[in-house]
């Protein structure tokens, strides 16, 4: 039978209906410590009610609740036709403990599993074509609204992630600040980090993708980046507006973004879909707020920016970019940032360098500093930092005398860096010899769990053969031929 391509099945059509089906998996990850919001804006990012707030749940006391991560997924469509199945990574009771070092490297342990899963995956004969990949293509760190910038916990856990992820700053509960405080806030967030060199995301600032953008982009990343960090109010429950007035700038009411509780009006619109407004509810006294009016909230921008604008871009760097970092330094047995396991209990940690041709140069293959653990007599925590000759910056570590252990000048140079070496290589062992015990232990795990099928098979095989029946080749039961 010959067999012709009409008008309504064409192979264009085909190849777009394959396309379609396929999902695009996008992970993000959601910091916060308990009360700044991040189930409300898991919830307003689903479009409902997935996530039951931690601060809801009063039969424990919460400083004394211990960090466990919490994941959710959703299958999300566009317009287009095109599915997102948008997996999401909660943190609740974050940053409740005295110590958050443990918070710490919780989180970072997991973001470099997943890593770790890809490279080990990359490295099968024969790989899993259902192998699903896990890593984190952004990280929305919630900043609470004080006031007064970031908090110590704050910069500590940003230096923590930093070079691991894509991080973009939000400002949690951006309605309990005024426009000017607001404003404020936003300049003091950005000082401390750039101050503090947290690399956090800036729009289309990667030079392989400058020459694939014209200048409508170009403007549009601007504006994005005028806004950073984002300022967001979440909304977990929806009014109805039925009034069509101006918006007024300073949050009074009368105008669309207010919903009207009168339930006459309810009534008479509860056949119009386009009056149904998300709205967030302050309190009792006061009306609600639009939280998709994009005048007083980013969070509209927010979603767009991570499920339709950017989010190739993302999945882009985080392949292109971080996760190729990581698998380079991986497999030549050099480590940008490792995380020293008797870290202090301010969660700081040492930095080390990928090579002392780098520590020579001043130059960081990751651009950026880190927190520098100091032993002995130098101060704990405090941040440590030296210019090159070119301009970059890159951190050492800290001797017993709180002098330079990476310095050159004096005679003890040479052995500081001889000492610095042979740490480092002793880390990455540790590290290496982990890794390849949990390899080990993952053929053991799927070894035993083919022999258990095995038996399950053989079991079923002789249940069948005394019942008079038997397995084909395909796997079909039939009756045993006599």
């Amino acid at each position: 039978m010959n067999y012709s391509v009409d008008n309504n099945v064409s192979s264009s059509a085909l190849r777009k209906r394959k396309i379609l089906k396929k999902s695009i998996n996008f992970s993000v990850m959601i910091v916060g410590e308990s009360g700044s919001g991040r189930s409300t804006l898991i919830n307003t990012l689903c479009g409902g009610n997935s996530i039951v707030p931690t601060s809801s749940t009063r039969n424990e006391d919460p400083f004394t609740k211990k960090l466990h991560l919490r994941h959710e997924n959703v299958e999300l469509e566009d317009n287009d036709g095109h599915k997102i199945s948008f997996n999401i990574i909660d943190t609740p009771n974050f940053a409740n403990q005295i110590n958050c070092g443990e918070d710490f490297r919780i989180i970072v342990d997991f973001i470099r599993h997943q890593f770790d899963e890809v490279l080990l995956e990359e490295s099968r004969v024969k790989r899993n074509p259902r192998f699903k990949d896990g890593r984190i293509h952004v990280l929305i760190y919630l900043v609470n609204p004080t006031g007064h910038g970031l908090s110590e916990i704050d910069v500590k856990f940003l230096k923590h992630v930093n070079n691991l992820v894509n991080i973009i700053p939000v400002i949690a509960k951006a309605d309990s600040l005024t426009r000017d405080e607001l404003q404020l806030n936003k300049q003091l967030i950005l000082e401390d980090l750039n101050n503090y060199e947290i690399n956090y995301y800036r729009f289309n600032e990667y030079e392989y993708e400058k020459e694939y953008i014209d200048d409508e982009i170009i403007e549009y990343n601007k504006y994005l980046n005028s806004l950073l960090p984002f300022a967001i109010i979440g909304a977990n429950e929806y009014k109805k507006n039925t009034h069509l007035g101006q918006h007024s700038k300073n949050g009074e009411t009368n105008h669309p973004n207010v919903a009207n509780d009168d339930d006459d009006d309810d009534e008479e619109d509860d056949d119009d879909a386009e009056d149904i407004i998300k709205l967030r509810v302050l309190n009792k006294d006061l009306k609600p707020i639009n939280v998709d009016n994009p005048d007083i909230n980013d969070f509209t921008i927010l979603k767009n920016v991570l499920l339709i604008t950017h989010l190739n871009e993302f999945k882009d760097i985080t392949h292109d970019q971080i996760y190729e970092n990581y698998r380079t330094e991986a497999l030549s047995g050099k480590q940008f940032q490792y995380m020293n396991n008797n870290n202090s209990d301010d969660g700081s940690y040492n930095t080390y360098n990928s090579s002392a041709h780098n520590i020579a140069a001043g130059e960081s293959q990751y651009g950026n500093g880190s927190i520098v653990n100091t032993n002995g007599n130098g101060t704990n925590g405090s941040h440590h930092r030296h210019n090159n000759s070119h301009g970059s910056h890159f951190d050492r570590s800290i001797n017993g005398n709180g002098t330079d252990a990476g310095s050159t000048a004096g005679g003890g140079g040479g052995q500081s860096d001889y000492l610095l070496k042979e740490e480092q290589i002793k880390l990455e062992e540790e590290r290496l010899k982990k890794f390849e015990e949990r390899v080990h232990q993952d053929l053991i795990t799927k070894r035993q769990e083919l022999l258990e099928r095995e038996n399950e098979l053989k079991e079923i095989e002789k249940r069948l053969l005394a019942e008079g029946l038997k397995l084909n080749e395909h796997g079909e039961v039939v009756k045993v031929e006599e």
